[in-house]
């Protein structure tokens, strides 16, 4: 089962793929074997794409048990968090970056010398002249 998931994960969408295999999966997990489908959905979690992760969940808890349908909305909700936080801290990094260009800029046209913009703005001068052959074009 792991090697087919392996051949699968990198699929534009993996629930398609789930849906393909949830009835093995229940099987497997009636077989006691509980713990490898939960590593199985981990995986596809974290390593695959989906579209729809509530979807995902959703096939989950229906094709499966109970118990391992809280166990993966539990896994699905650490993973939506975190895309949440990563996706504020990033917002953060590219409002600072688009800040300082924006000082940068400001700076070139008013007349402020390299030395003063990479002191306030912590750019380089290679990067200082790509911003200004920007404003000249």
């Amino acid at each position: 089962m792991m090697t087919l998931m392996m051949k699968h994960i990198h699929d534009r969408d993996i629930l398609v793929f789930l849906k393909q295999i949830v009835d093995s999966l229940k099987h497997l997990e009636q077989a006691d074997g509980t713990d490898f489908v939960v590593l199985l959905l981990n995986y596809c979690l974290n390593t695959g794409e989906t579209l729809n992760i509530q979807e995902f969940v959703t096939t989950v808890q229906q094709g499966l048990s109970p118990q391992l349908g809280e166990k993966i909305m539990t896994i699905a909700e650490q993973l939506i968090e975190k895309g949440k936080v990563e996706g504020v801290a990033e917002g953060k990094a590219k409002g600072k970056a688009e800040t300082l260009k924006a000082i940068a800029v400001s700076g070139l046209k008013q007349g402020l010398s390299f030395s003063m913009l990479q002191q306030l703005t912590g750019f380089s001068k290679t990067e200082l002249d790509e911003i200004q052959k920007a404003l000249v074009h």
